[in-house]
């Protein structure tokens, strides 16, 4: 079904025929049209953005976007636009429901000298590692002072890094901020209470200064599913500088692997020449 206006994602207007689209429905954005997702109950069964189309998000809600067989740029002027820079509250989730793996995120439909088609995706900034200022004990630790804790907030997943001697045993571990309380500067006491040690403290010991990095993000792109994987294909962007931007996203399962390094993204971003932040993935 086609656009037939701009307008938000889920109203009946906003498409031809007056129904938002169902997860059987094709998707097509069309020229000068600005769809915008402003809820969490946003699917389709594939999404394209055609020539001066654009699919946008609204940072005063959270909002979900399900596409069962992945989106197309079809022209250097469509923009899949996800900027929730400008709302660290606020989380948009785009899922790729593709369990054969062979859905995408892609400009690839106009894989020519023209170049690509234009894609932002940019989450809320916050630190994404520092360190902490007191050594924290195995089976007792719920809480510690950590240098820079700018833009982290409650529900945050925290990993300590292992600061003990390697062996086939993981000595890192992950939890979940319960409070943040201001110390000063950007000092914050961090607490939790679902580490893995007794009381839900942390289970190893960490020394003084260890790395801790959230890498938690308000912008999240990935599979519907646990076993879905997808690819972000972005092909000749060279006449279109600012074909794509990447910064604070959360990719999951991207490229057919359960975990994402910043090798694999690149690696996707084919003869990419457009602005590249994705150090803080």
């Amino acid at each position: 079904m086609n656009s037939a206006g701009s307008g938000d994602w889920s109203t009946g207007a906003t498409w031809v025929g007056g129904v938002a689209p169902t997860a059987a429905d094709a998707a097509v954005i069309l020229n000068t049209h600005v769809v915008t997702l402003t809820d969490t109950t946003c699917v389709c069964d594939s999404l394209t953005i055609n020539s001066g189309g654009q699919l946008a998000v609204n940072g005063a809600a959270d909002t979900k976007l399900i596409v069962d067989k992945g989106i197309a740029i079809n022209s250097t002027t469509g923009h899949l636009n996800l900027d929730m820079s400008a709302a660290p509250t606020k989380k948009c989730e785009i899922y790729i429901n593709a369990d054969n793996g062979a859905a995408s995120i892609s400009t690839a439909a106009i894989a020519t000298a023209n170049g690509g088609g234009k894609i932002t995706m940019k989450g809320a900034q916050k630190t994404p590692w520092t360190l902490t200022r007191a050594a924290m004990t195995g089976g007792t630790t719920t809480s510690v002072d950590v240098d820079d804790a700018t833009g982290w907030r409650v529900g945050d997943k925290l990993v300590f890094a292992t600061t003990q001697a390697f062996n086939s045993t993981p000595k890192t571990d992950v939890v979940t901020i319960a409070t943040l309380t201001l110390v000063s500067g950007t000092i914050y006491t961090v607490t939790w209470t679902d580490g893995t040690g007794a009381g839900g403290s942390v289970a190893n010991n960490h020394a003084d200064n260890c790395l801790v990095g959230n890498f938690t993000r308000n912008l999240i792109v990935g599979p519907a599913t646990a076993s879905g994987k997808f690819t972000i294909f972005m092909f000749n962007p060279g006449s279109n500088a600012s074909g794509g931007t990447f910064d604070d996203v959360e990719f999951r399962s991207c490229g057919g692997t359960d975990s994402l390094s910043l090798y694999q993204v690149m690696y996707f971003l084919q003869d990419f020449t457009g602005h590249l932040g994705i150090n803080r993935c």
